[in-house]
């Protein structure tokens, strides 16, 4: 019985980890054209978490440019490292080589936190921590098949000492430096993906 179970965890181990990680050489040789999908909700989220429950509160940076951002950036990318790059806006897809898929995640064990956003974690009222995040899947399908996945997430440290209820009660320059700090980790975690798939 301890040898079956342990023969059917490591099968289903090697099945995950079979679908995941690079492009072998010879999918990146074929790729000329790349179409982004950006699944990212419109809108990151701005989070408090409080004490318990009654503590916490769930808004949105009500800002269609983060995830522009995401997109544009991606596109920048990809064309540097001299692809032509397409924007596939729906689920019908766009003439292509490689299609990558640009899928929101959450950070592992945090509440509060999918896709983007700003998190304020605190304890009786008084803030612990404050930081921007950013937390993707970046997916390689070719000919419909899934070729490769990414992970990353990246958070940034904000200097706020305490986080309003809502994106448009913060302070002109706690917005700004919010922004940049976002748009920051957002590189950073698109440069990890991209390189890590293999492109």
């Amino acid at each position: 019985m301890k040898n079956s179970f342990v023969i059917i965890l490591l099968i289903s181990i090697l099945l995950v980890s079979g679908c995941a990680g690079r492009l072998t050489k010879q999918d990146i040789e074929t790729v000329k054209v790349v179409a982004i999908e950006n699944t990212f909700l419109d809108f990151p989220t701005f989070t408090v978490i409080g004490t318990t429950v009654f503590n916490n509160d769930h808004g949105l940076i009500k800002d269609k440019s983060f995830k522009n951002y995401i997109t544009q950036t991606t596109k920048n990318i990809l064309k540097r490292k001299g692809y032509k790059v397409v924007i596939q806006k729906d689920e019908k897809a766009v003439p292509a080589d490689i299609h990558l898929k640009i899928i929101p995640s959450k950070i592992h064990d945090m509440i509060g936190t999918f896709g983007y956003g700003v998190h304020e974690k605190s304890a009786y009222s008084i803030n612990v921590n404050t930081f921007g995040y950013i937390a993707l899947n970046l997916q390689a399908n070719i000919k419909g098949e899934i070729k490769g996945h990414s992970h990353s997430t990246k958070t940034s440290d904000l200097v706020i000492s305490d986080l309003p209820e809502s994106w448009l009660s913060l302070s002109r320059g706690d917005r700004i430096s919010t922004r940049n700090a976002l748009k920051r980790i957002i590189i950073l975690a698109l440069k990890e993906s991209i390189e890590a798939i293999g492109l």
